[in-house]
This record gives structure tokens, sequence and C-alpha cells, in this order.
């Protein structure tokens, strides 16, 4: 028996034949495509050796960042394949790291290593000028530490995630506004706090072309330290650094109806916390990886 043309996959420039012995192989023939018994030499398909990249590496040394007094804590899922994401923790004034780190382990986000940075916070009380010279300061601390994680780690930006509470969401939100524009973070989280007013404000600064940085942002309606109203600036400020599409599409604002200025303290926060990270974290599918009759072809 012959080798028999099973199907002529036109658009993959691929051949499915059919052997003496019954079985079937894709093979690449000569060009134009001719479905005679004019066959090719099959490919040989060989199982891939190399090991999947993943997002990055997680041996950090505290003096590879820009203040050496640096603290941080990193927690790992136990038993969980390698880590495909980095989730930064950023507080506000007066909090730990430490319930930061537990709600990390909590949350067990799939292959996703979680990190708390204690970083810089803008004080309350300070003048207005002050504060926003103070955002500024903090602003270009997170992002030179975002910096080490690309370039001395290998984290991709997009694979890097800020969860970040009161200030610290201040802080995360300025920087999302002024991120170079071909640098697109893989999500942020604000929580109590977001755009506020000052002279760092960057809504006039839109520049088209800027890729965004997708956001989910819960505030409070009963919150008083962080009002609704600037909530509303800060979808604002999104829309007008970015586009009206861009905004519908990427930044989702969540006003609880009785919260105050308070970290995720109900299951409806989480769920939409967590259905957030479902849409934008970076996956592998680990088990058709592992799949011993999968293989995956590379050109």
């Amino acid at each position: 028996m012959d080798t028999v043309v099973e199907h002529v996959h036109e658009a993959a420039r691929l051949m499915l034949v059919r052997g003496p012995n019954g079985r079937t192989r894709w093979i690449v023939p000569h060009y134009p495509l001719d479905t005679s018994d004019s066959l090719t030499t099959p490919v040989n398909l060989h199982p891939k050796t190399t090991v999947p990249c993943r997002g990055g590496r997680l041996d950090l040394d505290a003096s590879c960042f820009p203040d050496r007094r640096t603290c941080f804590r990193l927690v790992q899922p136990k038993g969980a394949p390698a880590g495909q994401n980095l989730l930064l923790f950023l507080h506000g004034c007066g909090d730990s790291h430490d319930q930061f780190a537990r709600l990390g382990e909590q949350m067990a986000l799939p292959q996703t290593d979680d990190f708390d940075e204690t970083g810089s916070v803008i004080p309350p009380d300070i003048p207005h000028e002050r504060r926003s010279q103070s955002l500024q300061a903090a602003r270009d601390y997170v992002w030179s530490f975002l910096c080490v994680l690309h370039d001395r780690y290998a984290w991709d930006y997009s694979r890097l995630f800020l969860f970040a509470y009161s200030q610290g969401a201040c802080v995360a939100f300025h920087l999302a506004m002024t991120l170079p524009c071909d640098v697109r973070l893989g999500g942020i989280v604000l929580v109590s706090g977001g755009a506020i007013a000052g002279s760092h404000s960057t809504c006039s600064d839109a520049q088209g072309g800027a890729v965004a940085t997708p956001m989910l942002q819960i505030t409070g309606a009963a919150d008083s330290i962080y009002p609704a109203a600037l909530a509303q600036r800060s979808c604002r400020e999104f829309e007008c650094k970015h586009s009206h599409a861009a905004a519908v599409e990427l930044f989702t604002s969540l006003v609880r109806p009785r919260k105050g200025h308070a970290m995720i303290d109900s299951q409806e926060d989480m769920r939409h916390v967590m259905l957030f990270f479902s849409k934008h974290l970076y996956l592998r599918n680990i088990s058709l990886e592992n799949r011993s009759d999968v293989v995956e072809i590379q050109t």
C-alpha cells in the first residue's frame, strides 16, 4: 500500500498522509501544494526537552534594589509550579506588611508569588505641594524597584501586579499614569485609594499610543478619608490618559455602599478581586504540558 494523502491544510501549508502501516502524519510538501503521489520527506517530531519559560527569578537580593534598607517578604505557594506572575503589595501609612503577607497566602493565586514591599507612604496631614512631591518620590522608588525585577531578575512587566491600599494605592495609580508609553503592567488593584488632587496630576499629559494597565478600584461610599468623588476622578484621569474605550474595557470601579476606609472586608470585595485576577494573570496549562501525547511544534 502506497502513502495516501488524506487531507490538505492549505492555510498551514501541511498535508496529512496515511502510510502503508495505516498511521497518519503531517508533512510539509513542496510549494505550491501538490496532492499527487510526489510527497516530501516526512517531518520528524521530537518531544520538547527545554524547560518552559517562567516569569522570572525569585532569588531576590535586597542590596540590588534602590534602597538597601528595603524590607520585603516573599510568599511562594506551597507545592505550586514555578510562578508565572509576581504580586506586590503596597500598604498605607502606619500599616504592617504582615497582614498583607497573610492576605497573599489566603488568596493563593495560581502560579503567582506574592511580594510585600514596605515602600514610602504619603502622610495625609502634610501640605498639598509636599504631598505631591512625596507622591512623586514614592512613585519613582516603586518604579525603580520594578525596573530591578525586570532588568536583573528577568520579570516581564506584564507579569508584575500591584495590590495597593490607601496611600499605597495613590502611589500605584500615579505610577500607572506615568509609565513609559510601551510599558504595561499585568494589573493593579486599588483599595481605598487612587487619584488625588495636586500638581503631580498627569491628566494634561495624555500620550497617544500609550498602553494601558488594567485596574480594579474598590472604594467605599462611607469613606471620609478617600471619598467617592476621588474614585470618579481616578476614572476620569485614566480616560484622559488613554481613551474612553480603554477606560470601559480596562478600568473597573466598585463603590461599596457601607464601606469605610478599610482594606478588603467582605466576600463581595474579594469576589471582584479574584475575578479581576482570573482575567489578567498569565497562566500556563500545566496539565496539557505534562501530557505525553502532546508535542509542541516550533518553526
